[in-house]
């Protein structure tokens, strides 16, 4: 089994239409960490990098509740760090590698309140992704790229949001 976790921050913009229903892109950086237990593709250990992830959330609210579900784009930034046996049975032997997957896609889904405080909002949120696509790296010139894992994270976003007028 593996587990893994993702450290991050982000920008949204929440555009409204009408009473109930919004649009809500933006921006976040993650950290992304999977530590696995088993095998993780052809390797044994842990793997980290970062990404930039621009989601689209297409957002219900009801009272102080919201919900959104919406596709998003993952793009890793640097190289994949790796600590562990890296695909010993070819001696190959890598701690940095490059990332052979340029654009992942993903679907989120996300659940959340939030409460009035001073002249915004206090928000607490519950967020799934779902990549659609295994992270890959690239091995060597001439070798397949390597499937490492696929990502899927639950995210706890505490955050705050100001109107854009008063």
């Amino acid at each position: 089994t593996a587990t893994s976790w993702l450290l991050g921050a982000g920008l949204g913009l929440n555009i409204p239409f009408g009473g109930y229903f919004g649009i809500q892109p933006g921006v976040d950086f993650y950290y992304n960490s999977i530590n696995a237990e088993a095998k993780v593709g052809s390797a044994d250990g842990s793997a980290s990098y970062a990404s930039l992830d621009i989601p689209l959330i297409f957002t219900v609210k009801y009272n102080k509740f919201n919900f959104g579900i919406g596709p998003y784009l993952s793009i890793p930034v640097g190289k994949l760090s790796y600590d562990g046996d890296l695909f010993k049975d070819k001696g190959v032997s890598l701690k940095d590698s490059d990332i052979a997957t340029a654009v992942n896609f993903g679907l989120s889904f996300e659940a959340g309140y939030e409460e009035r405080l001073g002249l915004g909002r206090c928000l607490i949120f519950v967020r799934y992704m779902l990549d659609f696509l295994p992270t890959e790296i690239e091995v060597a010139a001439g070798e397949d790229d390597a499937k490492m894992f696929t990502r899927r994270g639950l995210l706890l976003d505490l955050g705050y949001k100001l109107p854009l007028s008063f």
